[in-house]
């Protein structure tokens, strides 16, 4: 029996509250540890299967994302700047350590807030559009960060200096 085949459905498949991920577990991490917490670091490995409404080679811009422009890449949950990137800081705040996975993530992405200069008096601005990205994503090595409530005041407060 094949080993995506043993986990048991409530475990394989999720979604997101606002439908724009779902994603689909192909090989269980290690459940006796957390999933990972704002303010966790660690790697990712990731492979794209399929883009629309984007050209895949604009995914390695950094306007669009500095995560998906190598892989693996190191993320720290919490620091993205893109909302490609704050999507896939959702995919990987669903994932166990060790576990591969495949999503289906829809962005909506807003010129203005990622990167592109403001239009002036009298300019179009470039209008909003959804794109879908697929792909899978191995979640490999997890530094865990403590829950925030547990953070003394001067952790909080460096860490909103931050940003």
């Amino acid at each position: 029996m094949e080993e995506a085949e043993k986990i048991p459905d409530h475990r394989k498949y999720w979604e997101s509250l606002d439908f724009t991920i779902t994603k689909t577990v192909l090989a269980e991490g290690d459940r006796s540890q957390w999933k990972p917490r704002f303010g966790s670091t660690g790697s990712c490995s990731f492979e794209i299967l399929s883009t629309s409404g984007i050209p895949s080679d604009q995914l390695n811009e950094d306007v669009v994302t500095k995560y998906l422009a190598i892989s693996p890449f190191e993320f720290c949950l919490g620091s993205a700047e893109t909302e490609v990137d704050r999507q896939l800081e959702k995919c990987i705040g669903t994932c166990h350590t060790n576990e591969r996975a495949q999503f289906n993530m829809r962005v909506l992405s807003e010129p203005e807030y990622n990167g592109a200069p403001k239009a002036g008096v009298g300019s179009c601005a470039a209008e909003p559009e959804w794109f879908t990205i697929e792909f899978t994503l191995h979640l490999e090595t997890l530094l865990n960060a403590e829950p925030i409530y547990k953070w003394f005041n001067e952790t909080k407060i460096n860490k909103a200096r931050e940003f």
